[in-house]
């Protein structure tokens, strides 16, 4: 304790300022058994571990059932009364995306929110809601006839209620403590937050435990142009309002506008505007009003992409005296590039050695009306497919990443044997693609009569093939696109409007001036809905195009231009000049699709720091076709793999002696030039305009493929003459590949931040999908390096969609805190339910640590359980590598050495609470049976064990059984009132073998039969049995003041201790025992 505080400083401050090191992690008040006061201490009064300082972060490791990275930066902050302390990390998820904390990184704090599954909510009934929190996300299910709610999986057990009138919500734990949701408009988010009917987002207002300590939480507030983030502020805690008692500590959140892009980004997920133009500056905690600690947060961002990135965390603490002060090395992080550019060039000396080469299957795809081969996914692996319907029979080859296998037979509906097919008029008739929103393309038939008069032919995917019988989905049209007479615009189109996954059917054709509306019939599953949604649009068309010859020029279209999901409506004829007109505007026209509409007015999508040169095209795509060949000029297609879709064009200068160039690494050609047919010299590049999600940036130079200048060619001859090209994701992993097609053979150029890419730079550790964690130094000489791979590149996933997973990660650590050295995984059986659109995670992980000795894990995939453990295994080194670590047949597989056994066994309906836990040591690859253990639990409908039996057959058989005490009490409007259901009233434990009897009995006795506050009174214990009944007791009393600290204890030998608090009752500043002895503190 620091001998200079005096005063104040004494009960409160000296418990918070640092002397050293020792005393700059706080931890929480400790509590003997089930959570009861240890006597002689009161909770919270604990202010120091004495741990040595092993940096902010904790290393980064992998959630095996997901694959994805995680790390979490504790924000300590001084403990309040009792257990009312605000629990704070920065936590990182590999499968997060953009934050105002930086990519990947979270602060969760509790929320109720509309659940967006199903898309952009109709603030209705029919909405669903999302209890979210630092454990995770819970689907909330109403219970019929109330106003209560409970957790879907059922596996937390709290009471939760929400009352619509006052707009709020009330949610009671296990342990009866309180929190608070929205319940004044400042801690609501949504289009109208003054009304249930309006909110999105309820955000923890605060908490109270069962002594009335409080925490209350405040938001980043806005003017009325628009609405709030749900950013917090200030988080206020250590206060009483009931006894009279105002807040000791507050946290509080510095937040900066980001520099870049220079427009603000904003989403339309939740169907209104939620702005993301915030970062993290600081988190700063006061004790009484003076400065305790800093966490400083730096940013970089990248000039490109503009993505915001967490790269050092830092930390000051502060003393009464500045030279007592102390700061504690940074703690860095560092990132896969946002942006990877580059393909071998053309004409690079052993370019297509860095390619995967294979046979040629045929063309990329069939040219023309009739289109029967093509490449695509269509088995659901995420892995581009080969695809014949022209075949008899039809036939798949399966991608593999790095080329096709042999043919098999996929099932197909003899009568449709097409993978997209237009009649004359170039209506749409027939189309393979995911209708129902399972991920998995379905075979879509509209031609009239095929299920009769108002309904299409909709032949479901199974994975394997589509369905003999079709579903008869109601639609109000006979095509799946319709176009003008003149074919530059499309009438009617099935395009995904309120981000539920599924296609609606939009049709433009009763839009007029004097009614701008589209009719967009939503998709509901199983149909179209047959009452139509009016929505009022920015244009007549969903698409329009500009022809000269046989090249098209789209002018307008609808994309998801800002990364939330839902289709936008981008205008890049801002002059409406109907011609196409290269480099002719400084900005493109965007309209924000909201879920069911379009925003009023569009934003201005600009170049980042153009100069007066460089300008857009007035067209977004230049596509030029016929029925044998076709060539893309100009695209609009992710190509850093940030999911985000960029503007990709070549750009040209005309060489003049002594004319600087615009772009100094171009490549010089022939360009045509104006008079035409004078051809000129001409420096050229390709240049990617990158999508920051409000702009586009500075151009980045990417390395041509094509002296042509041309980003796609290709025909559907058996044999091209000239090398032929197609950019796709043909590997799985979320990034597009350049293939390229030369006479008998395929060839694959990975992405460059592919980490299977075999061109310089290679290997990298840092090739990967844009933005993920891939290294953090901790200051004092820890470091862990991380690297990932998709999903895809494993055996046996059926995830539909680019899902990257950690591959590997080394540890480097001075201290050692952790083991270090070379950790290795694999994953196995990854599922994705198609039905209720949800990823299942893997069912088989294996962790090889640095020696060779593994973890493996199976996990459930079902909706009731999944993610929990059905089985785990240690596994022993046996000194060789397995090429598939999960082949028990290869004598390398460390399934060759079991250790340990462990299974698990969970109900299969109901909550999931774990029923029996068996764990079998092996000894020489035998399991030791006589030394099994096996643990069973049985519960009461709150979810508290109610027995617990350990038996092994080497061992007596010993039985837990526990008894609880309820206090259960709703408001005459249903709302939660009181809940505390977790306090136990006897608790016995005795063995059931040959020496049967009882081993402890421990009794409890609290403020009423049915507790109010779960404060424990009295404790007794059994010290002698007769006959199996105590004969003998050992009793300990305890009673409180109004805040819940321990004022006196009785112990068993009649000896009384009292407690004396600081003038905040907050912290123990004497202790007088039964002998009269006196502690300071």
């Amino acid at each position: 304790m620091n001998g200079e505080c005096a005063g104040w400083c004494r009960g409160l401050a000296c418990a918070l300022l640092p002397a050293g090191l020792a005393v700059l992690f706080l931890g929480a008040g400790v509590h003997a058994e089930v959570a009861f006061p240890a006597p002689g201490g009161a909770p919270g009064a604990h202010t120091g571990d004495g741990s040595v300082f092993t940096g902010l972060a904790q290393s980064p490791t992998a959630a095996m059932f997901t694959g994805t990275a995680t790390t979490t930066i504790p924000i300590v902050v001084p403990p309040g009364r009792r257990q009312s302390t605000p629990q704070l990390a920065l936590r990182y998820s590999s499968s997060a995306g953009p934050s105002a904390y930086g990519y990947g990184w979270s602060l969760p704090l509790a929320r109720i929110v509309r659940s967006t599954k199903d898309g952009v909510p109709r603030y209705d009934a029919g909405d669903a809601f999302v209890l979210e929190g630092p454990a995770g996300s819970l689907e909330l299910v109403q219970i019929p006839g109330t106003r209560r709610f409970r957790e879907k999986r059922g596996a937390t057990f709290a009471r939760i209620g929400f009352d619509e009138r006052a707009n709020t919500w009330t949610v009671i734990d296990k342990s009866g403590n309180t929190m608070v949701f929205g319940r004044s408009s400042r801690t609501r988010v949504g289009p109208m937050p003054d009304r249930a009917d309006g909110t999105f987002g309820w955000l923890l207002e605060r908490t109270t435990d069962t002594f009335g300590n409080e925490i209350d939480y405040q938001y980043v507030q806005t003017g009325r142009s628009a609405a709030p983030p749900g950013l917090p502020v200030a988080i206020e805690y250590g206060g009483n309002s009931s006894a009279g008692q105002g807040h000791m500590f507050s946290v509080h959140f510095e937040w900066r506008e980001r520099p870049y892009p220079t427009v603000r980004r904003v989403s339309y997920r939740a169907g209104y505007q939620e702005p993301d133009d915030k970062m993290l500056a600081a988190i700063e905690t006061y004790a009484a009003g003076r400065l305790v600690r800093r966490y400083s947060m730096n940013h970089s961002i990248d000039p490109a992409s503009g993505a915001l990135l967490l790269v050092g965390v830092s930390l000051d603490a502060f003393a009464e005296r500045s030279e007592n002060d102390v700061a504690l090395p940074s703690t860095v992080f560092r990132y896969s590039p946002s942006v990877q550019v580059g393909w071998p060039p053309d004409g690079e000396p052993g370019r297509v050695q860095s390619a995967v080469v294979f046979a040629s299957p045929g063309p990329f795809r069939d040219l023309g009306r009739t289109v029967r081969r093509e490449t695509f996914d269509i088995d659901g692996d995420a892995i581009a497919d080969y695809v014949d319907a022209g075949a008899d029979p039809p036939v798949v080859r399966r991608g593999t990443g790095a080329g096709f296998a042999a043919p098999t037979t996929w099932p197909w509906p003899a009568g449709a044997r097409y993978v997209r097919f237009s009649d004359q008029d170039g209506r749409l008739l027939v189309n393979v693609f995911d209708l129902t929103g399972d991920r998995l393309p379905d075979l879509v038939d509209a031609r009239p009569g095929s299920c009769g008069q108002g309904f299409w032919c909709v032949y479901r995917n199974t994975g394997a093939g589509f369905d003999s019988s079709p579903i008869a989905w109601p639609a109000p049209t006979a095509e799946l696109r319709r176009l003008s007479v003149d074919g530059g615009s499309v009438l009617v189109d099935t395009v995904d409007v309120n981000g539920d996954q599924r296609p609606d059917l939009v049709d433009s054709r009763r839009y007029t001036a004097a009614v701008p509306y589209w009719d967009v019939y939503m998709n509901n599953g199983s149909g179209f809905d047959a009452v139509p949604v009016a929505v009022e649009a920015p244009g007549p068309r969903p698409s329009r195009s500009a022809t000269s010859g046989p090249t098209s020029y789209l002018l307008e279209g609808l994309y998801d231009i800002n990364g939330d999901g839902l289709a936008d409506f981008v205008d890049a004829d801002v002059d409406d000049a109907g011609v196409p007109e290269p480099r002719s505007v400084d900005h493109w026209n965007v309209y924000f699709g909201t879920g069911y509409g379009f925003t009023l007015d569009p934003i201005s999508w600009r170049i980042e720091n153009a100069t007066s040169r460089l300008l857009l095209d007035n067209y977004v795509n230049e596509h030029t076709s016929n029925e044998t060949d076709a060539s893309v000029t100009a695209d609009f297609v992710d190509m850093t793999g940030d999911g985000l879709p960029d503007r990709v064009r070549y750009w040209s200068q005309t060489i003049v002696p002594g004319q600087p160039l615009e772009f100094p690494s171009c490549q010089e050609g022939f360009c045509a030039t104006n008079p035409p047919g004078l051809p000129l010299m001409c420096c050229y590049s390709l240049l990617v305009f990158v999508n920051t999600g409000s702009s586009f940036s500075y151009p980045v130079e990417w390395p041509s493929w094509d002296s042509s200048m041309l980003l796609r060619r290709y025909s559907d001859a058996a044999s091209p003459v000239a090398r032929e090209m197609d950019l796709f994701d043909a590997d799985g992993d979320g990034l597009i590949d350049l293939v390229e097609r030369e006479g008998q053979e395929w060839r694959i150029f990975r992405h460059p931040a592919s980490p299977l890419a075999a061109y310089p730079p290679e290997p990298s550790a840092e090739r990967a999908r844009p933005n993920l964690m891939v290294a953090m130094l901790n200051g004092v000489g820890g470091e862990t390096f991380l690297s990932y791979l998709p999903a895809s590149a494993y055996r046996d996933n059926a995830i539909p969609f680019a899902h990257w997973v950690v591959a590997g990660r080394e540890i480097q650590d001075s201290i050692a805190s952790v083991p270090a050295g070379q950790f290795r995984y694999w994953y196995r059986g990854g599922f994705y339910d198609g039905e209720s659109r949800e990823f299942r995670g893997f069912a088989e992980t294996i962790e090889l640590d640095a020696i060779g000795r593994a973890t493996a894990t199976r996990f459930h995939q079902d909706e009731a359980r999944q993610g929990l453990v059905a089985e785990s295994m240690v596994l022993g080194a046996t000194g060789c590598a397995a090429a598939d670590p999960f082949d028990r047949s290869d004598p390398c597989s460390p399934y060759r050495r079991v250790l340990l056994d462990t299974t698990n066994e969970w109900p299969e309906t109901g909550p999931a609470l774990l029923a029996r836990r068996t764990s079998v040591p092996f000894h020489e690859g035998h399991p030791a049976s006589d030394l099994t253990k096996t643990l069973s639990y049985e519960y009461d409908e709150y979810g508290n064990v109610l027995r617990e039996v350990v038996s092994s057959p080497s061992a007596d058989t010993v039985e837990t059984t526990t008894t609880y005490a309820y206090s259960v009490a709703d408001r005459a409007d249903g709302i939660p009132a009181r809940y505390l259901v977790d306090r136990p009233l006897r608790v016995v434990t005795r063995s059931l073998g040959s020496g049967a009897g009882p081993l402890s009995e421990t009794e409890y006795v609290y403020d009423a039969d049915e507790p109010r506050t779960g404060a424990v009174n009295q404790v007794k214990r059994c010290m002698a049995w007769e006959s199996g009944a105590c004969v003998r007791w050992s009793m300990v009393s305890y009673s409180y003041d109004r805040f819940g600290n321990v004022l006196r204890i009785r112990d068993a030998n009649r000896g009384r201790t009292r407690n004396t608090y600081d003038e905040f009752h907050l912290y123990v500043t004497s202790a007088r025992d039964g002998g009269g002895y006196v502690t300071q503190t």
